[in-house]
């Protein structure tokens, strides 16, 4: 399935110069992104790929939604518009001057939405809307709290479709490491027992990270009783 092979994709969307850089970037805990006063700064889709609750997620920043004249420009909201109907889950980004829920008329019908309300350092958010975050990416306010809100929803996603499947990126890692200990047993001479022993209880150690913990030493006796090679 292409999202548990590429990511959950979520992407960030809005009007210009609302904070979906500076978003990204707090979000990457690095500038990957350029960040300016000046709209229109980002032409095209800024991605990351992170883990989030365990999860592979791909992060998407994405030109500004606004009428304008300039030709790259026009081509970066294109592929804007294209992010987001790929996207598992729109994150709406507006601010004082702009309202993340302007952007709501654009997003395809049936898509994941969170409504973001930047820049409260600016101008605080009134009322008490339980649909919207109201955040400052700037002092930091408020973004743990939207950060928890995309884990739920990525780890919904995952569940919902792809339940029984190999989905948390430290699952996958040990079983990775457990099927090259286990491959390594082949390999070994037929004297070479206590190299195979090793290697068993490496596998166990990553299978037991999952499951829980493993009685190794039960498991070589009988392994090794029922091959009639010793111990």
């Amino acid at each position: 399935h292409e999202t548990l092979r590429d990511g959950f994709r979520v992407v960030l969307a809005g009007a210009v110069n609302v904070g979906k850089s500076s978003l990204l970037n707090r979000l990457a805990m690095r500038d990957a992104a350029i960040v300016s006063e000046q709209a229109g700064t980002t032409r095209d889709i800024i991605e990351i790929h992170m883990d989030l609750g365990g999860y592979p997620v791909i992060i998407q920043d994405t030109a500004g939604i606004r009428p304008t004249d300039n030709k790259v420009e026009t081509i970066g909201i294109a592929r804007s518009k294209s992010a987001m109907d790929k996207a598992d889950l729109i994150v709406a980004v507006g601010d004082h001057l702009c309202p993340s829920q302007d952007i709501s008329s654009l997003c395809p019908v049936g898509k994941n939405l969170i409504h973001v309300r930047n820049k409260i350092d600016i101008a605080p958010h009134e009322g008490n809307d339980e649909n919207v975050f109201a955040i400052s990416v700037l002092k930091d306010e408020g973004v743990d709290a939207l950060i928890a809100a995309i884990a739920e929803m990525v780890k919904e996603g995952f569940t919902q479709r792809e339940s029984g499947l190999i989905l948390r990126l430290r699952h996958r890692d040990h079983l990775e490491k457990c099927l090259d200990a286990l491959a390594r047993i082949g390999a070994h001479g037929e004297d070479e027992v206590d190299l195979m022993g090793e290697d068993i209880r490496e596998a166990a150690a990553h299978v037991g990270a999952i499951t829980g913990k493993i009685d190794v030493e039960d498991m070589l006796d009988r392994v090794f009783s029922e091959f009639c090679i010793g111990k």
